[in-house]
């Protein structure tokens, strides 16, 4: 097996809110940082090792026996790995699904509590060209390497819930299981259909072998005018609201909802579920099942902060601009701070959005579109490639307003919330994307899209659309520090941040950064030398227990690493 390189590129920074101010410290001290402890690549359907074969999706960990459940949707596989020893992981298990019968898998989670059966589930889109109806399957928990994937119940296993069942999570206790239905529109034979977005609560008898029961919580009551207007007058989206192939056929904002990732909170009483392309977090009641607000997640004015928005800009070039950006969050995490008080970090990724099948997309290059600008330097780098002409930039925000505001798509960074009031406590800013600069700019902004070219030649293909591009997070504990670690999906790089002791709110201190794998071959190339690295990070796992571990899944090199913590004295090498 190949390991990595080792980077140890890391720097203290004093966060100043906003203004993405660096001050760089003389004196060593220690920061966390990444070490890697091993790389392991997943076989496609076949037994073979192919780029980009799409056999790792999400993740689920079992700490008591130390394996890790992996789907691969593309592949219709489920991966089970023993991380027993981290420096060497043991593929024991892989099972391939019967798409023509389940469909593709989309999500896995476990739970193991007291007085329950430990339970692993798994998410199915459906086949039905009509219904769209997904599915689950709850199965046994792997014991040891002898076992076999085995349903909870063999004679009727899927539990049906919603259309695209894109990610769930278990309450702590396993007694409730929540759903996100992300309901994406589709074209089939030729008619488009946009299924509803919704939210399935399935709930586990007591009473051993019950069958369990689901609740499907709709957003239908948004609908109304009386509850739409307030929501959109707060800047949730509402961004496809008639059928592309039927103009006189009118999208119900319920369709048009789009629940992606859950958190569950620490009481388990609540689910937060991002809208991604809604640019909203719903809240959920789990006792009564019901819908209590759904919160607009705004949008970022870069006037003071800098952005890095062309791919013709001859390589890196962070400057202010004045336009704004929708957070649109992906993942999401909770952890608890001071009294005990709940709060949320959101990956805030970005999604534009077009439907394969229709001439439908909700974003354009800013210079393809008419702007009614009263300011004429931005109205001239709206026009101008090397400036903002290339950065994609939304079609159906910003043009009620005059004079028209430009909204591109992304947060490029995180955000904390406090979920007693829902206020955004804290911000990255322009970190992420300076972090990227001065630690990795051979790959800023990069992607991982044609494989075969190296990964420098695709750095900066990203300014235009997002950027960093942060879409997973996994927040734990490492020597008495709460540690978040955030995963740049397209270039691979892993940000490492600490939470500040001793202060009322939370506040991120970022450690290092790190990307693993090389960039002197192209793609196809480092992956047949398992020289790729994290490519297309789609997961992130903290395991807290033992010595403490950072686990990540990658699409692109279907991959699964495993990193280790330590207190390194930064610098370890001169920059």
């Amino acid at each position: 097996m190949a390991y990595f390189a080792m980077r140890l590129l890391h720097i203290s920074t004093m966060h100043v809110r906003f203004m993405g101010m660096v001050a760089l410290v003389g004196v060593a001290y220690g920061v966390v940082v990444l070490k890697e402890a091993s790389y392991l690549r997943l076989p496609n359907r076949n037994g073979q090792y192919v780029v980009n074969s799409r056999t790792a999706r999400e993740s689920a960990y079992d700490d008591a026996r130390s394996y890790l459940y992996v789907v691969g949707r593309d592949t219709a596989m489920l991966h089970i790995i023993s991380l027993a020893d981290p420096a060497n992981p043991q593929e024991v298990y892989t099972h391939n699904f019967d798409v023509a019968a389940d469909g593709r898998p989309l999500d896995v989670e476990l739970c193991r509590a007291a007085g329950v059966t430990p339970t692993l589930a798994v998410t199915f889109d459906g086949q039905d060209s009509v219904a769209f109806e997904g599915h689950l399957v709850l199965y046994n928990l792997f014991e040891s390497s002898s076992d076999t994937l085995t349903p909870l119940n063999p004679t009727d296993p899927r539990i049906t819930v919603g259309a695209h069942p894109d990610n769930m999570k278990f309450t702590s206790d396993c007694r409730r299981l929540v759903v996100s239905n992300e309901g994406e529109p589709r074209v089939v034979e030729g008619t488009f259909y946009d299924p509803e977005g919704t939210v399935s609560v399935v709930t586990f008898s007591t009473t051993p072998g019950a069958i369990p029961t689901v609740t499907t919580i709709d957003f239908r009551k948004f609908d109304e005018q009386s509850e739409l207007v307030p929501i959109l007058d707060k800047g949730v989206r509402y961004w496809l609201r008639r059928d592309p192939n039927d103009p006189s056929n009118i999208i119900q904002f319920s369709q048009n909802v789009e629940p992606e990732y859950v958190a569950i909170s620490p009481s388990n009483g609540f689910a937060y579920i991002t809208l991604q392309e809604n640019n909203a977090i719903a809240r959920i009641d789990l006792e009564n099942s019901v819908i209590t607000s759904l919160y607009a997640m705004g949008n970022k004015s870069w006037e003071f902060l800098t952005l890095d928005a062309s791919d013709r800009d001859n390589g890196i070039a962070m400057a202010s601009r004045k336009i704004r950006s929708l957070y649109q969050p992906d993942k999401v995490a909770f952890f608890t701070w001071g009294a005990d008080i709940p709060y949320l970090v959101t990956t805030d990724e970005g999604r534009p959005t077009n439907i394969p099948g229709v001439t439908f997309q909700d974003y354009a290059r800013a210079a393809s579109l008419n702007w009614n600008i009263d300011d004429a330097t931005l109205g001239s780098e709206l026009t101008n490639s090397a400036e903002l002409g290339r950065l994609y930039v939304s079609n159906v925000d910003g043009f009620d307003d005059t004079p028209n505001v430009p909204y591109a798509f992304g947060g490029r960074g995180f955000s904390i919330w406090n979920t007693q009031s829902m206020e955004r406590t804290w911000e990255s800013g322009d970190e992420l994307e300076r972090y990227s600069r001065q630690h990795f700019p051979t790959t800023f902004n990069g992607n991982c899209a044609t494989f075969s070219q190296t990964p420098a030649q695709e750095m900066d293909a990203r300014s235009t659309w997002m950027g960093p591009e942060p879409n997973s997070v996994a927040v734990g504990n490492f020597n008495g520090r709460t540690v978040l670690v955030i995963g740049s999906g397209r270039n691979g790089m892993l940000f490492v941040y600490t939470l500040q002791p001793n202060v009322n709110n939370p506040t991120p201190e970022f450690q290092s950064v790190h990307r693993a794998g090389e960039i002197d071959a192209t793609w196809e190339n480092l992956y047949a030398r398992e020289d790729m690295g994290d490519a297309i990070i789609s997961d992130i796992k903290f395991s807290s227990s033992g010595t403490p571990k950072v686990i990540v899944t990658s699409e692109a090199s279907g991959s699964v690493s495993v990193y280790t913590l330590v207190d390194e004295t930064w610098p370890a090498t001169e920059l």
